[in-house]
Protein backbone atom coordinates (compact mmCIF):
# COMPACT_ATOMS: atom_id res chain seq x y z
CA UNK A 1 0.00 0.00 0.00
CA UNK A 2 1.25 3.74 -0.61
CA UNK A 3 4.34 2.37 -2.62
CA UNK A 4 5.00 5.68 -4.11
CA UNK A 5 4.63 7.65 -0.83
CA UNK A 6 6.81 5.07 1.32
CA UNK A 7 9.34 5.64 -1.36
CA UNK A 8 9.84 9.01 -0.95
CA UNK A 9 9.73 8.71 3.22
CA UNK A 10 12.37 5.56 3.59
CA UNK A 11 13.48 4.49 -0.23
CA UNK A 12 15.79 1.51 0.88
CA UNK A 13 13.35 0.37 2.98
CA UNK A 14 10.12 0.30 0.50
CA UNK A 15 12.34 -1.06 -1.85
CA UNK A 16 13.54 -4.15 0.64
CA UNK A 17 10.47 -5.43 0.89
CA UNK A 18 9.93 -5.72 -3.26
CA UNK A 19 10.99 -9.50 -4.56
CA UNK A 20 12.24 -11.35 -7.97
CA UNK A 21 8.37 -11.04 -9.07
CA UNK A 22 8.36 -7.36 -8.91
CA UNK A 23 11.50 -7.10 -10.98
CA UNK A 24 9.51 -5.83 -14.05
CA UNK A 25 7.60 -3.53 -12.21
CA UNK A 26 10.60 -1.39 -10.56
CA UNK A 27 12.11 -1.43 -13.68
CA UNK A 28 9.41 -0.09 -15.83
CA UNK A 29 7.96 2.39 -12.94
CA UNK A 30 11.75 3.84 -13.29
CA UNK A 31 12.33 4.00 -16.70
CA UNK A 32 8.65 5.96 -17.15
CA UNK A 33 9.68 8.08 -14.05
CA UNK A 34 13.14 9.06 -15.86
CA UNK A 35 11.60 9.29 -18.84
CA UNK A 36 9.25 11.95 -17.26
CA UNK A 37 11.84 13.86 -16.22
CA UNK A 38 13.42 13.60 -19.56
CA UNK A 39 10.28 14.98 -21.41
CA UNK A 40 10.32 17.74 -18.63
CA UNK A 41 13.72 18.96 -17.70
CA UNK A 42 12.41 22.10 -16.32
CA UNK A 43 10.26 20.00 -13.41
CA UNK A 44 11.96 20.75 -10.35
CA UNK A 45 9.92 17.71 -8.41
CA UNK A 46 11.20 15.31 -11.35
CA UNK A 47 14.58 16.08 -10.82
CA UNK A 48 14.00 15.66 -7.24
CA UNK A 49 12.68 12.51 -7.48
CA UNK A 50 15.06 11.30 -10.21
CA UNK A 51 17.00 9.03 -7.55
CA UNK A 52 13.99 7.08 -7.13
CA UNK A 53 14.10 5.95 -10.43
CA UNK A 54 17.61 5.14 -10.28
CA UNK A 55 17.11 3.35 -6.85
CA UNK A 56 14.15 1.32 -8.10
CA UNK A 57 15.87 0.26 -11.52
CA UNK A 58 18.91 -0.96 -9.12
CA UNK A 59 16.88 -2.55 -7.28
CA UNK A 60 15.99 -5.25 -9.92
CA UNK A 61 19.78 -5.51 -10.64
CA UNK A 62 19.81 -6.91 -6.80
CA UNK A 63 17.10 -8.85 -7.94
CA UNK A 64 17.92 -10.67 -11.35
CA UNK A 65 21.03 -9.53 -12.52
CA UNK A 66 20.50 -10.60 -16.08
CA UNK A 67 16.72 -8.99 -15.64
CA UNK A 68 15.80 -8.59 -19.73
CA UNK A 69 19.02 -9.19 -21.48
CA UNK A 70 20.93 -7.03 -19.14
CA UNK A 71 18.72 -3.78 -19.35
CA UNK A 72 18.48 -2.64 -15.95
CA UNK A 73 22.55 -2.10 -16.28
CA UNK A 74 21.80 -0.06 -19.82
CA UNK A 75 19.27 2.06 -18.11
CA UNK A 76 22.07 2.62 -15.46
CA UNK A 77 24.97 3.22 -17.69
CA UNK A 78 22.54 6.49 -18.61
CA UNK A 79 21.35 7.04 -15.35
CA UNK A 80 24.98 7.14 -13.52
CA UNK A 81 26.40 9.48 -16.78
CA UNK A 82 23.19 11.88 -16.44
CA UNK A 83 22.44 12.15 -12.79
CA UNK A 84 23.85 15.11 -10.91
CA UNK A 85 27.38 13.76 -9.31
CA UNK A 86 27.11 11.07 -11.23
CA UNK A 87 30.27 8.16 -11.72
CA UNK A 88 31.33 7.69 -15.17
CA UNK A 89 33.47 5.05 -14.12
CA UNK A 90 30.59 3.51 -12.50
CA UNK A 91 28.34 3.98 -15.75
CA UNK A 92 31.28 2.25 -18.08
CA UNK A 93 30.74 -0.97 -15.65
CA UNK A 94 27.54 -0.86 -16.16
CA UNK A 95 28.22 -0.83 -19.70
CA UNK A 96 30.47 -3.95 -19.68
CA UNK A 97 27.63 -5.96 -17.60
CA UNK A 98 24.62 -4.93 -19.63
CA UNK A 99 26.82 -5.61 -22.84
CA UNK A 100 27.36 -9.19 -21.23
CA UNK A 101 23.95 -10.30 -20.17
CA UNK A 102 22.87 -9.19 -23.86
CA UNK A 103 25.47 -11.30 -25.07
CA UNK A 104 26.32 -8.51 -27.76
CA UNK A 105 22.87 -8.83 -29.60
CA UNK A 106 21.25 -5.59 -28.14
CA UNK A 107 22.62 -2.30 -30.35
CA UNK A 108 21.18 -0.08 -27.48
CA UNK A 109 24.00 -0.61 -25.07
CA UNK A 110 26.60 0.53 -27.41
CA UNK A 111 24.19 3.97 -28.43
CA UNK A 112 23.69 4.16 -24.06
CA UNK A 113 27.68 4.24 -23.79
CA UNK A 114 28.25 6.58 -26.78
CA UNK A 115 25.47 9.44 -25.65
CA UNK A 116 25.67 9.17 -21.93
CA UNK A 117 29.37 8.85 -21.43
CA UNK A 118 30.95 9.48 -24.65
CA UNK A 119 29.29 12.67 -25.18
CA UNK A 120 29.95 13.80 -21.63
CA UNK A 121 33.38 13.25 -22.10
CA UNK A 122 33.93 14.32 -25.71
CA UNK A 123 35.30 11.28 -26.88
CA UNK A 124 34.84 11.64 -30.33
CA UNK A 125 36.77 8.62 -31.30
CA UNK A 126 34.78 6.41 -28.75
CA UNK A 127 31.71 7.58 -29.48
CA UNK A 128 32.48 6.93 -33.62
CA UNK A 129 33.71 3.45 -32.36
CA UNK A 130 30.32 2.89 -30.48
CA UNK A 131 27.99 3.72 -33.73
CA UNK A 132 29.98 1.42 -35.58
CA UNK A 133 29.44 -1.45 -33.53
CA UNK A 134 25.87 -0.15 -33.32
CA UNK A 135 25.60 -0.92 -37.12
CA UNK A 136 27.53 -4.07 -37.02
CA UNK A 137 24.50 -5.75 -35.47
CA UNK A 138 22.10 -7.24 -38.07
CA UNK A 139 18.46 -6.20 -36.64
CA UNK A 140 17.11 -9.67 -38.11
CA UNK A 141 19.49 -11.81 -36.40
CA UNK A 142 17.65 -11.90 -33.41
CA UNK A 143 14.27 -11.79 -34.30
CA UNK A 144 13.02 -10.83 -30.93
CA UNK A 145 14.76 -7.46 -30.58
CA UNK A 146 14.37 -6.48 -34.39
CA UNK A 147 12.71 -3.19 -33.31
CA UNK A 148 15.31 -2.46 -30.73
CA UNK A 149 17.74 -3.38 -32.88
CA UNK A 150 16.17 -1.15 -35.77
CA UNK A 151 15.36 1.49 -33.59
CA UNK A 152 19.09 1.84 -32.35
CA UNK A 153 20.18 1.38 -35.89
CA UNK A 154 18.43 4.43 -37.03
CA UNK A 155 19.41 6.34 -33.80
CA UNK A 156 22.91 6.02 -34.59
CA UNK A 157 22.86 7.00 -38.26
CA UNK A 158 20.75 10.45 -37.10
CA UNK A 159 23.80 10.61 -34.14
CA UNK A 160 26.40 10.97 -37.02
CA UNK A 161 24.85 13.75 -38.12
CA UNK A 162 25.23 15.52 -35.14
CA UNK A 163 28.96 15.20 -34.71
CA UNK A 164 29.46 18.94 -35.13
CA UNK A 165 26.31 19.78 -32.77
CA UNK A 166 27.50 17.33 -30.20
CA UNK A 167 31.51 17.69 -29.77
CA UNK A 168 33.69 20.65 -29.84
CA UNK A 169 35.97 19.40 -31.94
CA UNK A 170 34.72 17.01 -34.82
CA UNK A 171 37.57 15.88 -37.12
Amino acid sequence: PDFTGNLAGDRAATLAQTGIEDAGLLYWGGAAWAGALGANKASLTLIAEFPIAGAMVQRVVELDEAFNDGSAYEFLVTYEASRPGGNIALARQHYAKALQHSRGERASVHLALAEAVDVTEQNLPEFRAMLAKVRAIDPDEVPEIRLLNTLALERAIWLETQIPELFLISN
